[in-house]
């Protein structure tokens, strides 16, 4: 294993892996979900060829109860690290119109920009808590 990974590089291992315990997605600045590990997807009832057909968008299912969730997205690409607590049901503003899967209850998130060697932020992060 190499000891020069970038931190993309880790951060992305990090997503990858099945075993890591919490959802977590990488979005752009628009609001697509373009990377999600599969506690993510599980908990959404996703798959990745939503993420890769950029079908899931932060911004879809905005509502006054998860208005916190947008400011936050908002805020990351001024360069903001957020954390948002006592949140109900986050992840259900992911799930398709046609499921009834209700998931988890991870009632905090943590919203952190990505930032580039250059210094621009191109990705945000967003990893939900309990």
């Amino acid at each position: 294993m190499s000891e020069n990974k970038t931190k993309e590089q880790l951060l992305m291992e990090m997503i990858e892996s099945q075993y890591f315990p919490y959802p977590i997605a990488v979005f752009t600045r628009d609001g697509v979900i373009n990377t999600a590990n599969q506690m993510f997807l599980d908990e959404t009832n996703r798959s990745l060829k939503d993420v890769s057909e950029g079908k899931i968008n932060m911004h879809d299912r905005l509502t006054t109860e998860n208005y916190e969730i947008l400011e936050a997205v908002q805020d990351i690409f001024s360069g903001e690290t957020k954390l948002l607590k006592n949140l109900s049901y986050p992840l259900s503003m992911f799930v398709r119109d046609d499921d009834e899967k209700s998931p988890a209850n991870f009632g905090g998130a943590i919203f952190f920009p990505l930032v580039e060697d250059n210094g621009q932020i191109a990705y945000g992060v967003v990893m939900f808590i309990k």
